[in-house]
């Protein structure tokens, strides 16, 4: 995506994440309606599976179609460009981004774990097929519509509360699941959790955009995403040993601790953000240019405490 401002991020991102929620929303559903066909008998889960590899490949043919995106010139010629890894070094090094890049990890993983974790959870709980489709629908409906809202609910909360208040819901949804079994119940905790831990996904995207420099935007972006399908290849294994070892839900009492986690880190970067914005208000721009050049070799938080250090001694 080529984005012209933090405004564009959030409205386009919110836009692409609300698509993936529409075909959140109707595969369970789908799946779970094909199930129960007369038609295909005893076979509806291999036909569920056969309608989901379908689909994928006429999403895979539509894309030969699709116009290429414009790409902006790079600036400089090959030798100063860094290596591969050089680069997701340096794009690791920049201020909040390790931050940026755990809290959006943890999201990522938290919504696929729920995705597969739940249906476990209902046959656990004698829960029929119908009503577990229905959840997962309710909550990617309730995702689809937070990040339709993204750009308004941002505008009026601002993005750093908005995202706190968002992490500190879906902790407390994630931990009430495995409370009840109760169909009422559980379709509130998943509507909420769906506008909660929904719209935070998109903006740990745009976080992650806006510490990255121009240049390396999408290589932020990439380490994001290679991260999120690693932690794929771990989690799944530790997942099913707590749930073969303490049941189904400590998995989603673990899910909880994660996003919990990520609200603390949250809450840290956005007091080190007010901080330093008051900061830059109160000594000016150039003061806290030339302290933010120093932070790329030491740690984030000893990065910020100079800063603070530093511009405390320039008013001096």
């Amino acid at each position: 995506m080529l984005f012209r401002s933090p405004d564009d991020w959030n409205k386009r991102l919110g836009t692409y994440a609300a698509s993936l929620s529409l075909g959140q929303l109707i595969g369970p559903s789908l799946a779970a309606q094909i199930q129960q066909l007369p038609i295909v008998g005893d076979a509806g889960e291999q036909w569920a599976f056969v309608v989901a590899a379908s689909l994928s490949f006429a999403a895979a043919l539509f894309t030969l179609v699709m116009p290429p995106a414009p790409r902006p010139q790079a600036g400089g010629g090959p030798e100063s460009q860094p290596g591969f890894f050089a680069a997701i070094a340096r794009v690791l090094r920049r201020p909040g981004m390790a931050s940026a890049m755990y809290v959006s990890i943890a999201v990522a993983s938290t919504i696929d774990v729920l995705v597969a974790y739940l249906p476990v959870y209902g046959e656990d709980r004698g829960l029929p097929v119908t009503l577990v489709g229905l959840l997962l629908s309710l909550r990617a409906g309730a995702t689809m519509a937070s990040r339709l809202m993204m750009d308004h609910t941002l505008r009026t909360l601002g993005w750093q509360r908005a995202m706190i208040i968002c992490l500190a819901i879906s902790a407390v949804m994630l931990g009430l699941i495995p409370a009840t079994a109760f169909p009422p119940f559980l379709v509130v905790i998943m509507v909420v959790l769906g506008l909660s831990i929904g719209i935070v996904q998109p903006m740990t995207v745009s976080w992650i955009a806006s510490r990255a420099a121009k240049g390396e935007r999408g290589t932020a972006l990439a380490v994001r995403l290679t991260g999120n399908r690693g932690s794929l290849l771990v989690v799944p294994a530790v997942m099913g040993a707590v749930a073969g070892s303490a049941g189904v839900a400590a998995v989603f009492w673990i899910l909880a601790a994660v996003i919990g986690e990520a609200f603390a880190i949250g809450l840290v970067a956005s007091v080190i953000g007010i901080v330093a914005g008051r900061l830059k208000e109160k000594f000016g721009r150039p003061a806290i240019v030339i302290a933010l050049r120093s932070e790329e070799h030491t740690s984030e938080l000893q990065s910020h405490h100079d800063l603070v250090c530093r511009l405390l001694l320039e008013k001096k």
